[in-house]
């Protein structure tokens, strides 16, 4: 590819795949969470099943990658492009749901109840403050656990492939 020979490389390939499937991922968890009015046990369920979801994701790219380049170092590229990269979608969407539908988040009950914490003076302003902490947070910690899991996945592919040339 002319004018774009970072698109040639597989972590990149894969990784950007990965991002388009856990920037869905990120996106349905922002929808539910912000736009159903969950009571707490339902939310914290929803919680916990994101990191495992994403961990996936980018363990699968890592794999992926990994299979394909042969190296190691390429399920790690795959993993961290996947993380930030999917983060950026999802911090985008968080951002679009709170924006298009803030009448809608403003009736969030667990919200109001950390507005009521917060002290902050208005409602609006701890609502965006709050999806932009948790997007710049989710920006370096996806790319992180994306890295993370994508040695992981790497690492598994590495040790099928071992195991299927015996």
């Amino acid at each position: 590819m002319a004018g774009r020979p970072w698109l040639d490389y597989p972590s990149v390939q894969v990784g950007l795949r990965g991002a388009l499937v856990s920037g869905a991922v990120l996106t349905a968890y922002h929808l539910v969470n912000n736009l159903a009015n969950l009571a707490a046990r339902p939310q914290a369920l929803l919680s916990a099943c994101l990191l495992p979801a994403l961990g996936l994701v980018y363990g699968w790219a890592g794999a992926l990658a990994t299979r394909r380049s042969g190296r190691l170092p390429t399920g790690l590229g795959a993993g961290a492009v996947a993380g930030f990269a999917g983060s950026v979608i999802g911090f985008a969407t968080l951002m679009l749901i709170t924006a298009l539908f803030l009448n809608v988040v403003r009736q969030n009950t667990l919200l109001l109840q950390d507005f009521a914490r917060s002290g902050s003076s208005s409602l609006e302003r701890f609502v965006f403050e709050d999806a932009l902490g948790g997007g710049a947070f989710m920006l370096v910690w996806g790319t992180v656990l994306g890295g993370a899991c994508g040695v992981v996945g790497g690492w598994f592919a590495r040790l099928r492939a071992r195991s299927s040339r015996r």
